[in-house]
């Protein structure tokens, strides 16, 4: 945690604050939250000018931590082009990443919708979204706890922890732009490489790009990048 305070391209903990935040409505930044925003980091120092993202998502914004650490790196990259938008189900958690945005000066750089994970979004947006950040809720729990509503929409999982996650997947093939990249949290009980085999059937290159050892938890961050020129056959004919 201290390593990631220090790094002026990450969103700062100390800015993660305000009138909405309450740990008892918004998931907390825990280890998942700095590991997936350490890895999009790492990430990033490879990103060429022609491939810098111009469109990021992220689903589940919680407190706004990630979703600020992207637009912060791309601040940094000077990619005045670039365009994030969060979404979140809770209202709670997402008035809570619009102060988290407005706290590190990116207010007009992030866009905080509150919907169910990327709804609004799947024909304004198909095919040209560049990155997707997602820490899912994974926790394995019995199903009808996915739709309890509140914070638990940010672990509750259901079977195998992949209701949510399944449901979202789903998805992406006609969202994420050719080389678009998707940044996902797993842990062991996901299943994570049935979840890549899923994904390379959809269209993507699936690898297992980072583990830690969190608490009693394993954590993976799963990385998929839509094959280039994925879907222009379809287009064409």
């Amino acid at each position: 945690m201290g390593a990631t305070e220090r790094n002026p391209n990450l969103a700062s903990l100390k800015l993660v604050s305000g009138k909405a935040f309450s740990k008892d409505a918004v998931y907390e930044p825990a280890e998942d939250t700095f590991l997936l925003a350490d890895v999009i980091l790492a990430e990033s120092e490879s990103w060429e000018a022609s491939r810098i993202p111009r469109v990021c998502v992220e689903i589940g914004s919680g407190s706004g931590y990630v979703v600020c650490s992207v637009a912060a790196m791309l601040r940094n990259e000077k990619n005045a082009g670039c365009h994030c938008v969060a979404t979140d189900i809770n209202p709670i958690a997402c008035e809570a990443t619009r102060e988290t945005v407005v706290n590190h000066g990116l207010d007009g750089t992030v866009d905080v919708v509150n919907c169910d994970a990327l709804a609004p979004f799947l024909v304004r947006l198909a095919g040209g979204v560049d990155l997707v950040a997602f820490n899912p809720p994974y926790v394995v729990t019995p199903d009808e706890e996915v739709d309890r509503g509140g914070i638990a929409a940010a672990w509750a999982g259901g079977y195998k922890g992949r209701v949510v996650i399944d449901r979202v997947l789903d998805t992406l093939e006609g969202l994420v732009a050719p080389c678009g990249r998707v940044y996902m949290i797993a842990i062991h009980e996901n299943e994570p490489e049935n979840i890549m085999e899923r994904m390379r059937g959809k269209g993507f290159v699936a690898d297992m790009i980072a583990t830690r050892v969190a608490d009693e938890e394993v954590l993976h961050v799963l990385r998929f990048t839509k094959r280039e020129g994925e879907g222009e056959e379809e287009e064409g004919t």
